[in-house]
């Protein structure tokens, strides 16, 4: 594979080798059953069981209420029967079709090779990975969002069928809310966008059929539940019920993450290294992009970048959702859009950008070998040197051969090479906590 952005030969041949490298990464982890009664994953599991069952009643458990993520499940349980590989199916499918919905959209909007890239990126980002093979519905609902926006823009810039694309994104949305209720964090950002076609009276033949599709996906929504449970806002109620129940009563509000210093969401940034190394790569391109025109791909994903980023910041410093969203799984929506941009700037560099890498990666090195030693030193010195070397065939050769994809690449290999049976691992270090305590 040419690592270069020249021409790219056979680019389905390199998406497929891409797919299978993720696919390996899922079978050398080695999925086993979820074994916590605790844990989310059986849930899920004991809810797929349940589901055609007469006794099945919808009640306000919040885990009973994402039927977008234990129906699939359920059928899946049926067709092969349950096992570790089963209930890990569903994840890796939709982590599949991310990296399968990145290419295919940046080779319509830019390049083969920028798609090549970016998919290449959320392939081999750790978090994407560790995920793909766990039954939580992060995964899933980062897949909805990322085909509603990237559809959103799509549809409206590029598509020869808007009406058509009008009326099938609504239901990708709420497809996505009936697996988890965190897709309505993509509500703001429509509706700017909307609001702004809006007074600009442009794409109105896209906006039409998506606003009657919206509200018939809603009145669905609200029959279903009506015939189910009688109550046909059944599913805020029980939003509502959630939030009381495992927030306000479990004494999450005494954890107030506004204590901890002003540093503390760079320190988690910096320990969550699948999503460190796309953002500095992507900075530059959303620096310079996010002024220019919504029409421009770059400027567009840099604007819902930046959206999600301030977003998802102000949760994790709110006194009670900080809590919740200290877990890197709730922060999967910025997977994609960020490799996308990263793989732009990546691709396609100026002077001021690979400097601004090289210099924010030798800070980092220096904290970070003397917070936690030469291991860490070491690892942020191996993206230094890729950095350089980018920088250096830039400077006489005026592109890059894109080094920065090999230590994501050996990342990689040594996080399947010490994580298999990655659950397993997990539980242990669970145990080994609570005896600890």
């Amino acid at each position: 594979m040419s690592l270069d952005f020249g021409r790219v030969q056979r680019p389905g041949i390199l998406l497929l080798l891409i797919l299978l490298l993720h696919l390996f990464a899922w079978l050398f982890l080695h999925p086993i059953m979820p074994t916590g009664t605790g844990d989310d994953p059986e849930q899920y599991i004991r809810y797929a069981n349940q589901v055609f069952s007469p006794d099945f009643h919808l009640g306000f458990d919040q885990y009973q209420n994402r039927p977008g993520l234990y129906l699939p499940l359920s059928l899946f349980f049926k067709c092969f029967g349950v096992n570790a590989y089963s209930v890990s199916l569903l994840p890796l499918l939709l982590s599949l079709l991310t990296i399968l919905l990145t290419y295919l959209f940046l080779a319509k909007v830019a390049t083969p090779k920028v798609g090549l890239v970016a998919s290449f990126l959320v392939a081999v980002n750790l978090e994407q990975v560790t995920y793909a093979m766990e039954l939580y519905p992060d995964l899933p609902v980062a897949f909805y969002a990322t085909a509603v926006t990237l559809g959103l823009y799509y549809a409206r810039e590029k598509s020869d069928n808007k009406k058509r694309m009008g009326w099938m994104l609504p239901v990708f949305w709420f497809a996505g809310f009936l697996t988890k209720e965190t897709m309505l964090i993509t509500v703001p950002f429509i509706l700017v966008v909307g609001g702004r076609d809006l007074l600009r009276k442009v794409h109105s033949d896209f906006w039409k059929p998506a606003l009657i599709s919206s509200i018939v996906c809603l009145l669905l929504l609200g029959l279903l539940y009506y015939v189910l449970t009688g109550d046909p806002f059944h599913r805020l109620h029980s939003m509502r019920e959630f939030v009381s129940s495992k927030i306000d009563s479990d004494g999450v509000q005494a954890i107030d993450i506004r204590s901890h210093n002003s540093s503390f969401l760079p320190s988690w940034i910096n320990d969550s290294l699948y999503y460190l190394f796309i953002l500095l790569i992507a900075i530059p391109v959303i620096g310079k992009s996010i002024s220019g025109g919504w029409s421009s791909w770059q400027s567009y994903l840099s604007r819902y970048a930046v959206y999600l980023l301030i977003f998802l910041s102000l949760l994790f410093y709110h006194p009670q959702m900080g809590y919740v969203y200290m877990q890197s799984r709730h922060w999967m929506f910025i997977i994609a859009p960020l490799s996308a941009l990263a793989a732009y700037g990546s691709g396609y560099p100026e002077r001021k950008a690979l400097l601004w890498m090289l210099m924010a990666l030798s800070c980092l090195l220096v904290c970070n070998y003397i917070s936690y030693g030469p291991t860490r030193g070491l690892l942020f010195g191996l993206f230094l040197v890729a950095g350089a070397g980018d920088y250096l065939f830039y400077h006489f050769k005026g592109r890059t051969l894109n080094f920065l994809l090999i230590p994501f690449f050996i990342l990689l290999v040594y996080f399947v090479e010490k994580n298999t049976n990655f659950r397993e691992t997990n539980a242990r270090r669970g145990e080994h906590a609570q005896s600890r305590n």
